[in-house]
């Protein structure tokens, strides 16, 4: 049987597969802008840089005031201190709570294993899953697989393929404030390499949002699944090859 590997190139993450290396949906998918994640970064720096020049500030008050220049300049100095703080941050929160509902979903397979520890918003987010898994007829099938098109020449891991009320249903798990278009690429293109594969056909796809906060819910959106959204995906792949070929 052959296994896919992960493999990590300047390009972007990979998979080798036998003697063939695919790009992942996900860097495939990095060839698009993301105005969302532009707005979201544009957002944090300014927050960031307005919290460092007021830190700054307080720990001036004793002293002579400062030039222009030396004040710039200790600001400088303390945002390099935590550069992408904000973006790591999220993205620890999202892992983590991948691997909590992984763990949850392993057990429900017989695999039992230790129980990670996650930050409280990974908490939030699991507890919320919980509740809204509790309300339906879940039934794992593979967790964190790899599958992949021999013909388009891609791969990608799912977060997970399951019966949900007895549909065969992928589906991908988001811990952002809102679900983005991309999100919805990346599951059609999952369902098309799995189906490729010979396996029984996705019925239906699923993004379903965890919130990080107690004032926030659940929220489960359905993947249209049609033909208009792979061929969406495949003009994305065909310029990120052209992209590639570029460098």
């Amino acid at each position: 049987m052959i296994q896919a590997t992960r493999v990590h190139t300047p390009d972007g993450r990979y998979y080798q597969i036998g003697d063939e290396q695919y790009p992942s949906v996900t860097t495939i998918l990095s060839a698009i802008s993301k105005p969302a994640l532009s707005r979201w970064i544009e957002q944090q720096t300014i927050t960031q840089t307005i919290a460092a020049a007021d830190a700054v500030y307080r720990s001036t008050l004793t002293q002579p005031p400062l030039s222009a220049t030396t004040f710039a300049t200790a600001v400088q100095a303390r945002l390099k201190m935590q550069p992408g703080k904000s973006r790591t941050l999220a993205m620890n929160i999202g892992t983590e709570a991948h691997a909590l509902i992984e763990w949850r979903l392993r057990a429900m397979l017989g695999q039992h294993g230790p129980r990670p520890t996650v930050s409280d918003p990974a908490e939030t987010a699991y507890v919320a899953w919980e509740s809204w898994a509790i309300q339906h007829d879940l039934e794992p099938i593979w967790i964190e697989e790899t599958v992949w098109s021999s013909r388009y020449r891609y791969a990608g891991t799912m977060d997970l393929l399951c019966k949900l009320d007895g549909q065969l249903t992928l589906i991908d798990w988001k811990t952002g404030k809102a679900v983005y278009p991309e999100a919805f690429l990346q599951n059609v293109a999952y369902q098309r390499a799995y189906n490729e594969m010979g396996h029984e056909p996705v019925t239906q796809g699923r993004i379903v949002r965890l919130p990080k906060t107690a004032d926030d819910c659940v929220e489960v959106i359905p993947v249209p699944i049609g033909v208009d959204e792979f061929e969406i995906f495949l003009a994305i792949r065909a310029v990120f090859e052209w992209q590639r070929r570029q460098k």
